[in-house]
């Protein structure tokens, strides 16, 4: 069978992971590109000196093989000055990764309606965490993509399922990564009816697997792909070539 190339669209540059266990994965051949988050606990007052050896291997290696999330904490003041510094500064920064639970806050549209401005004026997707609690969910974008629908997003996790289907099927450039615990088939079930498999992102949340897995993950996520997906074709665009598209990087 033809080798399924697998863009990682999830991951990060932490819990054990350096940006030479990062440098390896692309030079083994696992993964043909990853979208990486830069490290989520780090301050914004220090966010270069956390992160450097990442910056430098993506400045390397080019935003169309390691582009970068930057970690941003929405509950943090001045968290734009900061932002602004940093993607003036790197063009491997492609967008923007929350997680609400590690910073500490709650998806409002307060806080979102300001950064889809400051993503849209600077070209920049945004990613984020979700878990099944109401205002940490996929449907907490809601309010704030009807008023901004052009935003790119990624709906890390597809939680909930039903939202998460729901937004990518409603707005243009609304994706879901569905990884958790491998990938549940009611999630890719609903997308096929709504999204469709083209608004699907694989991920790992790597590095690694879920942890009591014990094997490849990228030979697994393919295997499940196929589980879950109607045919090659759509394998193929799952692993990567949505993500290229997403990301405006040629075949």
């Amino acid at each position: 069978m033809d080798r399924i190339d697998i863009f990682d669209s999830h991951f990060h540059c932490q819990k054990g992971q350096s940006a030479n266990g990062i440098a390896g994965l692309l030079d083994g051949g696992k993964v043909c590109g990853i979208l990486c988050c830069t490290d989520l606990h780090a301050p914004h007052d220090q966010f270069e000196a956390r992160n450097q050896p990442l910056l430098e291997l993506a400045t390397q290696r080019g935003k169309d093989v390691l582009p970068l999330l930057a970690a941003v904490h929405l509950n943090r003041p001045n968290w734009a000055n900061h932002a602004s510094k940093w993607f003036d500064r790197y063009n491997v920064l492609v967008g923007i990764k929350l997680h609400p639970p590690i910073s500490g806050y709650t998806l409002t549209p307060e806080l979102l309606d300001g950064l889809f401005d400051f993503a849209g004026e600077r070209g920049l997707l945004v990613a984020s965490h979700t878990v099944p609690l109401p205002e940490l969910s996929a449907g907490a974008f809601h309010p704030s993509l009807r008023r901004r629908p052009e935003t790119r997003l990624v709906i890390y996790h597809g939680s909930t399922h039903e939202q998460s289907a729901y937004l990518a099927e409603s707005f243009p450039n609304v994706y879901v990564e569905p990884s958790w615990l491998g990938f549940f088939p009611n999630l890719f079930q609903l997308m096929r009816k709504l999204g469709g498999h083209r608004k699907m992102l694989a991920g790992t949340d790597g590095p690694g697997w879920f942890d009591s897995f014990d094997g490849c993950p990228y030979e697994d996520l393919v295997q499940l792909a196929r589980q879950n997906l109607p045919n090659e074709e759509a394998v193929r665009d799952f692993c990567a070539r949505n993500a290229r598209r997403l990301l405006g990087i040629s075949d």
